[in-house]
């Protein structure tokens, strides 16, 4: 999935714009990352291109200067030492007219010149066995020549992510339950980076932390060119109210997982159901009847035998009058 953006500006009838397009979410074990800017200056010359990654400057484009006068500078200090184990030296001459890479201050950006130019540019995410961290606010700034020098300028955000390929797993879970029963699940993601987050609901509601146990992230990390699974624990004592007021009487189990700091990820979900079991469906649905016990029985009988006599006494009564 790629992201798109798109700033203008209107000089006159012409509409002068800069669009950045980027991936959205970059897989962390894929060597390069292409980053374009697509522009329009209404039929102005070009005086420059320059990229920025959080606000600094790592890469500049410029048509008017001479081949061979810009020099790729030293990036950072690891990039340095890789370079003095290959024997090379820290900076170099480039042969592609016009092009640039400078240092980011706050981590390395890595260009890889001589595929890059006004449209685009390309980054790599190893250097030597070094993984580098692209994620960022990418901006390119596209300015015009003389005598106006407009600038059109855009910016998108790259993640850096692993997205799972399969549902989070429920283990330890059967599917009748007596009420009084503790209720013993497991949830286990799925490999990913970064390492999934996980969460329980009953019947649509989440269940509160205390009720869970995290436990520790399996895997080395992203450098070691692994992804990580995590597990989440669920203990909670089932009471009359977990189950639904339905015939089947049920419990909807549901085990969520998102990957936290990734915009656009799905989350995925995992759902379940048990059933409370048949014993206590019965003790659950069965009424009180009426008159049920021998003390209560005993009155009714004497309450007919009373209404009984009464219309015989009335009746008598009656007949006495006439």
């Amino acid at each position: 999935m790629e992201l798109s953006f798109r700033s203008s500006l209107v000089d006159g009838e012409c509409s002068k714009f800069a669009e950045v397009k980027v991936p959205a979410i970059v897989d962390p074990r894929e060597e390069k990352v292409i980053l374009e800017c697509n522009y329009n200056l209404g039929g102005e010359q070009l005086y420059s291109v320059t990229w920025l990654k959080d606000g600094n400057e790592f890469f500049r484009y410029m048509p008017s200067a001479m081949p061979g006068k810009l020099q790729q500078q030293q990036q950072n200090s690891e990039q340095n030492q890789y370079k003095q184990k290959q024997s090379l030296s820290s900076s170099r001459v480039v042969d592609s007219p016009a092009a640039a890479a400078f240092n980011v201050h706050d981590g390395v950006v890595q260009v890889e010149l001589s595929e890059s130019n006004d449209k685009r540019v390309v980054i790599r995410q190893h250097l030597g066995d070094k993984w580098i961290n692209v994620t960022g606010s990418y901006g390119c700034q596209v300015s015009g020549e003389s005598p106006k020098f407009d600038i059109v300028y855009d910016e998108a955000v790259i993640n850096v992510g692993i997205l799972p390929q399969r549902d989070p797993v429920i283990e330890n879970l059967r599917e009748h339950y007596d009420i009084g029963e503790t209720l013993d699940a497991q949830c286990i993601s799925a490999p990913s980076y970064p390492t999934a987050q996980l969460s329980f609901l009953v019947n649509g509601r989440e269940v509160e932390k205390s009720l869970t146990t995290e436990f520790p992230s399996v895997g080395s990390g992203v450098e070691g060119s692994l992804v990580s699974t995590t597990r989440l624990g669920l203990s909670m004592s089932l009471s009359d109210q977990d189950f639904t007021a339905t015939s089947a009487r049920s419990l909807h189990l549901v085990c969520r997982s998102i990957l936290p700091g990734i915009p656009g990820a799905k989350a995925r979900e995992t759902k379940a159901i048990i059933y409370l079991s048949a014993s206590n469906q019965k003790l659950a649905q069965e009424a009180p009847t009426p008159f049920s016990s021998r003390a209560d029985t005993n009155s009714h009988h004497h309450y007919k035998l009373f209404l009984f006599y009464t219309v015989i006494l009335v009746l008598f009564n009656f007949n006495s009058v006439l």
